[in-house]
């Protein structure tokens, strides 16, 4: 999985990189997180200063179909 840090999306400090889990994400650029322990990539994926950008070798997900509605 990859992430990339992409500041306080309030507009807060956005400084020009973060250090967590002994890793440095410096903004905009992505840093693959695979090798990290896979509650530490949850908290990096459900934090809003983060965005997932990929997992290697998964496709990225489909869109779900619209439903047609009658009438």
């Amino acid at each position: 999985m990859k992430v990339m840090f992409t500041g306080d999306p309030r507009g807060g400090d956005n400084s020009a990189g973060i250090r967590m889990f002994d890793r440095l994400f410096p903004m905009g650029q992505e840093v693959d997180v695979s090798d990290m322990p896979e509650a530490q990539q949850r908290k990096l994926a459900g934090n809003a200063h983060f965005v997932v950008s990929g997992s290697p070798g998964e496709p990225p997900a489909a869109p779900a179909p619209e439903k047609k509605k009658k009438g």
